[in-house]
């Protein structure tokens, strides 16, 4: 049993479920906007792995993998509503006020999943205490399976961190070599960690203005991808395969994989990059707890959800399409060459004399990642920081993640420096993609289900819906994601062999 919450985080690995002392000290102008919280999500969700989405339509042929995007995109969601109605469960549940050490709690043996529930005929909403996925699990699922989760969730959150990590220099390394590729990637590492982790060492709730111009950073660089792709074809007939319609009619014989609608051979690499392009799940309960208006939750992820599946759709199609077999894995990349049907090319297969508005699309199309990177690194490794302190000191954690400015700083060190040493090590981000990707799948999709399952309460929320009550729906929601999970890692294995 616990006592109070960690701060404002997005995704977090703690056991802890009253509201922070620091957040009710705040000013109202830090709770978010519905469209603020659009942005976070938004950001949160389109990290670097919408840049692999071009090679996974590729990889599993463009029809099969637009299917696999509606489909992540309906889970997602639906998802959503699971851990919203987990959340107001939770609110219900567990009472606001509790004696850890009191004798008649130990007596009776209390238990959070146990905890009395508000007699009200009120439909249950999301309060203002924070828990996180990891409080869900613990509430309703125990501790044992609450320990797994969090190892789990560790996992994925360094994994995702370390390719963040590649991404940054491995931008810089294709746009302003120095010495030689491992050189220079090193190089580049360094300077990425001379700015990350320091950044990972300060607070996370000033960033919001930093949040909404990356957001509409974002949004440029889709048009310009989209755009110039299909504006300038030639600038990409070198790697491009083909953009011949032929491939509504043969998908088989002479046309490569690029330009199969199903390519079923392909799925195993597909998959887990859609699944990552959509691992919002474990956000949710951090900005649903800085959303001052909770009934406006399930409208924000659900627009979010939607924004995602459309705009992945057009961009990996129509970059996969134009550029085809050889697009590259970060598809960024291919706009190395970009010039605008403008310059000349030399003996060398240099080009010169290109436009500056050119040279200046394709720099900014290579180079936004990177700087992209540099403010969701922190973002995230706050948030693990924070709560491997919190796990460390346990009732304690809160008190000293407040007041100790030192031993803060310390875990958030402790949460930013191995991603960067494993970037040393890897060098390589898809590897890194699939893993997450796989485990995304029982943390984005399982765990949501299974925490509703458990979390079974009659009343009705505020986010119900008529897919939120079906107990077989969510058993199948479970049990597909323990299966394709299983699936994939097995496939993992024999693509190493």
């Amino acid at each position: 049993m616990s006592s109070n919450a960690d701060p404002l985080v997005f995704m977090t690995i703690n056991g802890r479920h009253d509201s922070h002392p620091s957040l009710q000290e705040t000013q109202n102008n830090k709770f978010f906007s519905p469209f603020v919280a659009v942005c976070y999500t938004l950001n949160w969700i389109v990290g670097t792995g919408f840049l692999v989405l071009p090679w996974a339509f590729v990889q599993g042929g463009f029809v099969l993998t637009s299917l696999v995007l509606v489909i992540a995109y309906l889970t997602s969601n639906l998802a959503k509503d699971y851990l919203l109605e987990g959340l107001a469960r939770a609110e219900a549940v567990v009472p606001k006020e509790r004696d850890e050490d009191s004798l008649i709690a130990r007596l009776i043996g209390e238990s959070d999943s146990d905890a009395r529930t508000e007699d009200s005929s009120v439909p249950l909403i999301v309060g203002d205490r924070l828990f996180e996925v990891r409080d869900l699990v613990r509430i309703f699922l125990g501790d044992k399976i609450a320990y797994s989760f969090t190892l789990l969730l560790a996992g994925v959150i360094t994994s995702s961190l370390t390719s963040f990590t590649i991404f940054f220099s491995s931008s810089l390394v294709s746009n302003f070599p120095l010495v030689n590729h491992t050189v220079d990637f090193r190089i580049y590492t360094a300077i990425f960690a001379s700015i990350v982790v320091p950044m990972s060492c300060v607070e996370l709730t000033d960033q919001k203005y930093i949040q909404l111009t990356l957001t509409g950073g974002r949004v440029i660089m889709f048009i310009l991808m989209i755009s110039t792709v299909f504006l300038f074809p030639g600038d990409f007939s070198d790697s491009s395969a083909s953009g011949d319609l032929s491939i509504l009619v043969e998908a088989t014989g002479s046309i490569g994989a690029s330009n199969r609608l199903f390519n079923f051979s392909g799925f195993s690499r597909m998959f887990p990059i859609v699944i990552y392009a959509f691992c919002a799940t474990l956000g949710i309960p951090g900005i649903s707890h800085a959303v001052k208006d909770k009934k406006q939750l399930a409208g924000i992820f659900q627009s979010v959800f939607l924004i995602c599946v459309i705009v992945y759709s057009i961009m990996g199609a129509s970059v996969g399409w134009m550029i085809g077999d050889n697009v590259e894995v970060q598809s960024n990349l291919n706009w190395a060459n970009f010039r605008g049907g403008t310059g000349t090319r030399t003996e060398d297969g240099k080009w010169e004399n290109v436009a500056w508005w050119a040279a200046g699309i394709s720099h900014y199309v290579r180079l936004f990642p990177a700087l992209d990177v540099v403010s969701a690194f922190p973002l995230i490794a706050i948030a693990l920081g924070n709560n491997y302190l919190v796990s460390v000191f346990g009732k304690s954690g809160t008190k000293i993640l407040k007041e100790n400015i030192k031993m803060r700083v310390l875990f958030r060190l402790l949460a930013s420096m191995p991603p960067i040493v494993c970037a040393f090590v890897f060098q390589k981000v898809g590897s890194i993609v699939d893993s997450c990707g796989t485990l995304m799948i029982l943390l984005s999709f399982g765990f949501p289900a299974l925490i509703w399952i458990y979390s079974g309460i009659t009343r009705k929320t505020h986010y119900s819906t008529v897919c939120t009550s079906s107990l077989s729906l969510a058993i199948a929601v479970f049990s597909g994601a323990l299966l394709l999970f299983a699936y994939l890692v097995v496939s993992l294995i024999f693509s190493k062999q």
